[in-house]
């Protein structure tokens, strides 16, 4: 097989382009990241701009404003809150054990030696006291990581500035994306109207049913007499937007805070009812209702996306990631199906002509056959036939 020079130089050229984003990824992650959010967001702009009549640039700074109370309120209020609840919790861990050793039957206790009930009772109490001791320590330099804090914050103002900018020139934006997308596949626009409509489709959806898990898990924590339940199952709730992690969030924090709060069995276990009615009325009625019509995203591709953005940005990153997963994958569908159909195009117009001309052949043929055979001027076409043969 002969490797051309310029085979090589288009090696060489991926590998460097790949090698280069790898390098600058910090800087690429915080592109896309603003450039999907764009994406998602330019629906809000336009309907603010369009139904209400207020100016473009307007509606932007207010969407980009709600963007960043949001987040400030998540900082300022709903963080600090939870980290004070994961810091009780861990504080109360030997009480909870030694709480759940008293409560063991005195018929269970007669039955097992007693060395073993002592051995037990002390392995279990060192254990609680380690693992507190390790949480708290976690917890409190988790919370008192301004470097970090600082960071994170850095980031996310950048990718505030650069949304601004971009949802304030969505229709340039569009323009280039739509130039560069229409190079490989042709009807560029169809594919990205199909695409916006799908992607921000999913992710409303998503919110719906995150806004539904919402309020059922306020109701559930303010029924197990949980403390700041008004804002706890906001955050559960909302939580839920990243697969799994709501849900898990909700059963085990949600089920110990009723516990500790409240020390008897009751709360917590009528909290794990209520969250078990709402996780089947989520998943048998709530999303398939909202989401029969939307796309949906391979279980495989939507782990992947979050270990990704929890690597690059941690609980935010993994919030962003599924969006910006649903727009890649939607991006590449719709590449390969314009693939598909250029090529099926390309496929029957080569068939064609072949077709065609068979088609003309069998109709003369019968045409000849049906004039000897019904006309009966068999003597006019031999005549012709020999003087033919004759020249």
């Amino acid at each position: 097989m002969n490797i051309t020079f310029t085979t090589m130089f288009k090696v060489f050229f991926f590998l460097m382009a790949l090698y280069t984003l790898y390098y600058i990824r910090a800087t690429v992650s915080i592109l896309v990241i603003s450039l999907v959010l764009a994406f998602l967001l330019d629906p809000l702009v336009t309907f603010l701009h369009r139904k209400l009549h207020i100016p473009r640039l307007a509606a932007v700074f207010m969407v980009v404003l709600s963007m960043v109370s949001i987040m400030l309120m998540l900082i300022l209020t709903i963080i600090p809150i939870l980290l004070s609840q994961l810091l009780f919790l861990a504080s109360q861990a030997p009480q909870l054990v030694q709480m759940a050793i008293a409560a063991v039957p005195d018929d269970i206790v007669d039955v097992l030696p007693d060395d073993y009930i002592d051995k037990t009772k002390l392995l279990i109490t060192n254990s609680a006291k380690d693992l507190s001791k390790i949480t708290l320590t976690t917890l409190t330099k988790l919370s008192n990581s301004f470097i970090y804090t600082l960071i994170a914050a850095g980031k996310l103002g950048i990718i505030m500035i650069l949304l601004f900018y971009l949802m304030k020139d969505f229709v340039k934006v569009k323009g280039v994306f739509l130039a560069l997308i229409s190079i490989k596949v042709p009807n560029g626009e169809y594919y990205y109207d199909q695409m916006s409509q799908k992607v921000v489709g999913f992710f409303q959806g998503q919110i719906l049913v995150a806004t539904f898990l919402a309020i059922m898990y306020t109701i559930g924590l303010k029924i197990g007499g949980v403390d700041m339940w008004f804002i706890l199952g906001p955050f559960f709730g909302y939580l839920s937007i990243v697969p799994y992690l709501g849900a898990l969030t909700a059963f085990t924090l949600g089920t110990s805070l009723a516990f500790i709060h409240n020390f008897d069995l009751i709360h917590p276990l009528m909290f794990v009812l209520w969250l078990m009615f709402t996780q089947a009325l989520e998943g048998y009625l709530v999303t398939p209702r909202i989401m029969a019509n939307r796309m949906n995203i391979h279980p495989v591709v939507v782990i992947v996306s979050l270990f990704i953005g929890a690597k690059l940005y941690g609980l935010a990153g993994m919030i962003i990631a599924l969006p910006v997963a649903a727009f890649l994958v939607q991006l590449l569908l719709a590449y390969l199906d314009a693939r598909e159909s250029s090529t099926r195009a390309q496929q029957a117009a080569s068939v064609a002509p072949g077709a065609t001309e068979g088609e003309d052949c069998t109709c003369s043929c019968h045409g000849t056959h049906g004039t000897h055979g019904t006309h009966g001027t068999h003597g006019t076409h031999g005549t012709h036939g020999s003087a033919t043969e004759g020249e």
